[in-house]
């Protein structure tokens, strides 16, 4: 499972690469801990 998410999140290719950009760009650090932050329970 992590290889897989690590695959296609952190180290996409092509078009795939592309659509994770539009969808994380418009975000701010905040707005990715907040989206993470259950991963991390309120570790911040």
């Amino acid at each position: 499972m992590a290889r897989e998410v690590g695959r296609q999140l952190y180290h996409p290719a092509g078009e795939a690469a592309r659509a994770r950009n539009a969808m994380l760009s418009p975000l701010t650090a905040d707005d990715l801990y907040d989206k993470v932050a259950r991963l991390h329970a309120g570790a911040r």
